[in-house]
């Protein structure tokens, strides 16, 4: 009977090269504030990671799932205007 001996490969990689971030300071993160529309107060701000300027903000579906959860899951919609009648509606794309 003849024995076998096993010998594992060694793989060595080269260490990735590491490049320093440049000398400027961080962006600034914009935020986008909701407001309660019984009161007018703060409700909610989210980080605007979808911020392009002079457009973008928050993804639509996103803000209006944390708005319901602070409100108890109750369904909503976002408005400019305070007045629950709908003059100030947003129709906006879920996406």
């Amino acid at each position: 009977m003849e024995a076998s001996i096993y010998s594992p490969t060694v793989v060595i990689r080269e260490w990735p090269v590491i490049v320093a971030a440049p000398h400027e300071s961080p962006a600034k993160l914009a935020f986008v504030s909701f407001l309660h529309p019984a009161n007018g107060l703060p409700l909610l701000d989210l980080p605007a990671y979808d911020y392009r300027p002079p457009k973008g903000g928050v993804h639509y579906g996103t803000a209006i799932a944390a708005c319901e959860i602070l409100v108890c899951n109750k369904p909503g919609y976002p408005s400019a205007s305070r007045n629950r009648d709908g003059d100030g509606r947003l129709n906006v794309d879920w996406g």
